[in-house]
């Protein structure tokens, strides 16, 4: 599977999550927590069922090139897809199992690689420091390189509270996900699940009072120093200037990036945006930093990037190694730490909704027991400074019993009301007026 497909389904949720408050910090969303996770779901959908069609066209999403060509027309190739076939989604939840695998694997392999380069250069000039690392330790005389590679996380599980789960799918679950289904009565053990995978930076899975009776939930953790860190004392006050004018003063970190000692930094230029990308000490991983033109983004961030030109951003069709003139970057520091938010509306709104009826949702290959999701939910956090980022993501797809009785709605009359008395024969009002200040008015009634 190609990481283009999570890029499509990417763009789509960020377009569709807006802009948030105008004084909101900013917002995230992980879309590999996010499509990993509903990959789980769609390994328990029934076969052949209207759930298990809608889960597996909103996931296998046109590249975004195709997407781009698409906004022309409005019109996706999902609309006129042939239906999938139990051997389809088999092929696809193995290759997404893959996809994540391999990005584990990738960076394990470069964090190994890359300590065993600083080792050799510590052996041979004892006087070598890298940059931006501590003073290193010495082990019996020898110099010995710390380990501050790229940490990533990727951690799967599914929960219970005493519903039968076929034993395919939690076979399938741990082979594909290494995911283990867990009973449970509590979210005590979920919240120390997500704590001990999120490094500590999220430790509720889901907000009290969120009805479940399955939870799939899926965890991203993030950390890894920059391959040029910025210098702390270069780090000023600086304005920033918010969606509609108003001037805002941020810590401002600069970077002067030259071509002998930058060659992996790249940027991009064009009439649309300004990029640069900034890659990450020992990892595969890039940071992608993108400013949208002032009139892209005219009508607010999520919306610019809904325009922007995803395969370029992606690929390699527009980037450029930093030259002889080198490049000064300016990026402000930050920190977004989103709680738990809501996906329904925004999967609803891109054909997700079979899943979410109780009179159509069909999840018979996880359990015996009719189920349909109920609700999606993700928290984020990351957090970017002068030595590198970390960042966190957990994704919960929680399952309700079908039938299950939902607590009554609440009509409370605590502001101002109108009050009739109506004969429901002829629909005669007798008595028709408003309530302003309750407290104001005599309560005593008139005995019989």
């Amino acid at each position: 599977m190609s990481g283009q497909r999570v890029a499509a389904f990417a763009w789509q949720m960020l377009e569709r999550n807006g802009e948030g408050s105008a004084d909101a910090s900013g917002h995230f969303l992980s879309p590999i927590s996010l499509y990993i996770a509903l990959g789980m779901a769609l390994n328990g959908a029934g076969p052949g069922s209207v759930t298990q069609q809608q889960l597996y066209r909103l996931l296998h999403q046109d590249t975004t090139q195709q997407l781009q060509q698409q906004s022309t027309t409005g019109r996706s190739t999902a609309d006129v897809q042939q239906p999938a076939t139990d051997a389809d989604v088999e092929l696809f939840t193995t290759q997404l199992a893959a996809l994540s695998n391999a990005i584990k694997q990738q960076q394990q392999q470069q964090r190994e690689q890359g300590q065993q380069e600083e080792q050799d250069m510590m052996t041979m000039y004892p006087e070598y420091q890298p940059m931006g690392w501590p003073l290193c330790c010495c082990l019996g005389g020898s110099p010995v390189a710390p380990d501050l590679g790229v940490q990533l996380i990727i951690a799967s599980a599914a929960w219970t509270k005493g519903v039968p789960v076929h034993k395919q799918f939690a076979a399938q679950m741990l082979q594909l996900f290494q995911a283990e289904v867990r009973e449970v009565c509590s979210e005590q053990p979920i919240n120390e699940w997500a704590a001990r995978v999120t490094n500590g930076l999220i430790r509720t899975a889901v907000p009290p009072g969120v009805k479940w009776d399955v939870l799939l939930t899926n965890a991203v953790y993030f950390k890894a120093l920059w391959q040029y860190p910025f210098k702390q004392w270069h780090t000023t006050e600086q304005e920033f200037t918010l969606h509609g004018g108003r001037k805002v003063k941020v810590d401002m970190m600069t970077q002067d990036f030259h071509y002998h000692d930058s060659r992996r930094v790249r940027c991009a230029e064009t009439p649309q945006y300004k990029a640069v990308q900034l890659p990450y000490k020992w990892s595969t991983i890039s940071a992608v930093i993108v400013l949208p033109s002032r009139q892209l983004a005219s009508r607010g961030i999520a919306a610019a990037a809904a325009q922007l030109p995803v395969s370029e951003l992606l690929g390699d069709a527009t980037w450029l190694p930093v030259g002889y003139d080198g490049l000064e970057l300016l990026l402000p520091r930050f920190t977004v730490n989103s709680p738990p938010k809501s996906l329904k509306k925004d999967l609803m709104a891109l054909g997700l909704t079979a899943p979410f009826d109780m009179g159509a949702a069909d999840f018979s290959r996880l359990s015996p027991t009719p189920l349909a999701i109920d609700e999606v939910l993700q928290s984020v956090y990351i957090s970017v400074n002068e030595e590198g980022t970390e960042a966190a993501a957990l994704t919960a797809v929680c399952e309700l019993l079908c039938g299950m009785s939902k607590p009554p709605r609440t009509i409370r009359f605590d502001r101002p009301f109108l009050f009739m008395l109506v004969d429901d024969v002829s629909s005669t009002p007798l008595f028709l007026g408003t309530v302003s200040n309750p407290s104001k008015l005599p309560g005593a009634m008139t005995s019989y």
